[in-house]
C-alpha cells in the first residue's frame, strides 16, 4: 500500500473516478445528513448543504487513518465485487461524483503531506495470521496468507485485518531488503495495464 501521488489533483481524479473513491465521498456526505443512514452510498438525490459541511469537515478534521479505514470498509461491505447490490450502489455514487468533487479537493488539501510522502521501504511491514515465526526465505508454514503494507496508521488496523480475513492474533514483521528492488506503484487500473505490458511473460500474482 502506497500513499504517494504525483500531484494532489491526481488524488482528486482518482476519488471521483474509482468505485471506492465515489463510495467514500457518498458516505462522507451521508454522515452530514439526518435523512439517510451515516454509511449510506446509494441516494436518490444529493444534498448541497450536506456536501458543503462534508467538505469543511474533510478540510479541517479528516485524518489519513480515518480516510484509509473508511475506504477499506466501503470496499468490503458496500461496493466490493462480491457484495450484494454493489452495482446499484456504485451507479448511484458515480451519478453524484462530480457534485461531490469539493469533498475530494478538501481531502486532498488536508492529506497533502501524506499523499506526497515518498515510498519508504524501511517502513514496509509483512502481516500474517495466526502469529508464528517467519523463517528466512519462507512464508507461513500452515498455508496462511502473507500480506505486505506500508505501516498503516493504527486507526486502519482493524479494517485491514477484517478485509484480509485474519482470525486470531495478527503478526507484523519488518523484513530487511538487501538489494535495490524494482518498484512499480499501482494507483489506478491504467497502472495495472502498464505493468502487464512491461512484463508480459511474468506469472500472475496468486494474491
Amino acid at each position: 500500500m502506497s500513499y504517494n501521488f504525483d500531484m494532489s489533483s491526481d488524488f482528486v481524479d482518482a476519488l471521483v473516478e474509482s468505485p471506492i473513491g465515489v463510495g467514500l465521498l457518498a458516505v462522507l456526505e451521508a454522515k452530514q445528513r439526518p435523512d439517510v443512514l451515516p454509511w449510506e452510498v446509494q441516494m436518490e438525490v444529493s444534498d448541497a448543504q450536506a456536501m458543503d459541511r462534508a467538505a469543511k469537515w474533510a478540510a479541517t478534521t479528516a485524518s489519513l487513518g480515518y480516510f484509509l479505514s473508511e475506504a477499506v470498509r466501503i470496499a468490503e461491505w458496500a461496493i466490493g465485487l462480491h457484495v450484494s447490490g454493489a452495482p446499484a450502489r456504485s451507479a448511484s455514487a458515480y451519478r453524484w461524483a462530480d457534485q461531490r468533487r469539493p469533498i475530494a479537493i478538501a481531502l486532498a488539501a488536508r492529506l497533502k503531506a501524506a499523499l506526497h510522502e515518498p515510498l519508504d521501504l524501511n517502513n514496509q511491514e509483512w502481516w500474517t495470521s495466526p502469529q508464528e515465526r517467519l523463517h528466512q526465505g519462507e512464508g507461513p508454514h500452515d498455508g496462511g496468507l502473507l500480506w505486505t503494507v506500508q505501516n498503516p496508521p493504527a486507526l486502519v488496523h482493524d479494517a485491514v485485518t477484517d478485509v484480509w480475513e485474519f482470525i486470531g492474533n495478527t503478526s507484523r514483521w519488518h523484513i530487511d531488503i538487501k538489494s535495490s528492488p524494482k518498484i512499480k506503484e499501482i494507483h489506478r487500473p491504467a497502472d495495472w495495464i502498464e505493468l502487464v505490458e512491461l512484463c508480459p511473460g511474468k506469472r500472475r500474482p496468486s494474491h
